[in-house]
């Protein structure tokens, strides 16, 4: 019931700023829900994962293997895995594991941890982060002052146009869902997956 009642606040919440036709919303139950056109990313985790990176920014912080034991930092603070996430358990990482998106750091005394977090790509730091900034010579990406994702100097211009495009038809989402290109929002999904 719950959940129910959360997924339904949720879609009301959309609705009011105009990222579901309130028609629509109006209409959903439980049963057609699964098979909503608005659901059809449901599945896609890479889609998924930009959506709570979005969501939580700027709660991001990047895996350090670096010794025996891994840390996450934020900036130049030090963060652990709680002893509760799925993620403190893990003895080895995959090459592409290194950014993190959470949802809350709590502090203990001489530790600070996070519990709910997964592992993102760059691209949905690259497209929702607060700021990026291209250096072009360095052949750098530096998102929000501190992380640096090595890119081809080509590679982020393109990126960085794609974020103004994204920002953009956001901002006219919000004022107006009908002046949307959904052509537009279905190719970012392709481009996250």
């Amino acid at each position: 019931n719950e959940i129910n009642s959360a997924r339904r606040e949720f879609l009301h919440l959309l609705s009011g700023i105009g990222f579901v036709n309130k028609k629509v919303a109006g209409t959903l139950d439980a049963a057609h829900w699964l098979t909503s056109d608005m659901n059809k990313n449901s599945k896609n985790w890479p889609v998924i994962h930009a959506v709570v990176c979005a969501g939580l920014s700027p709660n991001y912080a990047r895996l350090d293997r670096n010794g025996s034991t891994p840390f996450l930092y934020q900036e130049k603070e030090r963060i652990s895995f709680h002893s509760s996430s799925i993620n403190a358990s893990k003895k080895k990482f995959r090459s592409d594991e290194e950014w993190v998106v959470f949802h809350e750091k709590f502090a203990t005394p001489g530790r600070t941890s996070v519990s709910r977090c997964c592992f993102i790509s760059p691209l949905p730091l690259l497209l929702f982060a607060q700021s990026v900034t291209v250096e072009h010579t360095e052949r750098l990406v530096v998102v929000d002052d501190w992380m640096k994702v090595p890119m081809p100097a080509q590679t982020s211009v393109t990126l960085d146009e794609l974020r103004r495009h994204l920002d953009g038809l956001l901002q006219r989402l919000v004022q107006d869902t009908d002046s949307v290109d959904k052509n537009l929002l279905n190719s970012i999904a392709e481009i996250l997956d």
